[in-house]
């Protein structure tokens, strides 16, 4: 696992930092975001927010507010379930059917954990994104964030 980094800064909070260049990674590129202790974590636009002694940080280390914390960017849900089939385009269009043990999704992204296995399934079929124990895990605009004990880490999928 590395950091990839651009060149440009971004200002958050009037703090400059380097974001991680997930829109250059390749997909299966494992980007460790944060390690250490926090009390719970989410999915963030420059990667990923932790809550750690009542501080609010991203990728530990650029803190945010309380306000931005709450404010998730997912965009509307357009996936239905029906028992064990996802469907799009209001219910017309079947992306995935078959067993599974927790989903998420990103607009019309589905992620699917099957066992140890996390699937990425469109119209166009499904690919593995990530095999291997997790404690948990969300998709992220850039793929999938997995917690391994004390590790946050972005398997790029896009």
């Amino acid at each position: 696992m590395g950091k990839l980094l651009l060149e440009r800064k971004i200002k958050r909070n009037g703090y400059f930092f380097k974001p991680f260049a997930f829109d250059k990674a390749k997909n299966g590129k494992v980007i460790l975001l944060y390690q250490g202790k926090w009390k719970r974590w989410r999915p963030d636009q420059d990667g990923v927010a932790i809550e750690k002694n009542n501080r609010f940080l991203i990728n530990g280390r650029v803190p945010c507010s309380r306000k931005e914390w709450c404010v998730r960017y997912k965009p509307k849900r357009i996936i239905t379930e029906d028992n064990d089939r996802f469907f799009i385009n209001e219910g017309k269009t079947l992306i995935y059917q078959g067993k599974w043990d927790d989903w998420d999704d990103y607009h019309d992204r589905l992620f699917i954990q099957k066992d140890d296995e996390i699937l990425f399934c469109n119209k166009y079929g499904k690919d593995l994104v990530y095999a291997g124990e997790f404690i948990d895990w969300s998709c992220h605009l850039y793929g999938v964030i997995i917690q391994q004990e004390d590790k946050l880490s972005l398997c790029v999928y896009r």
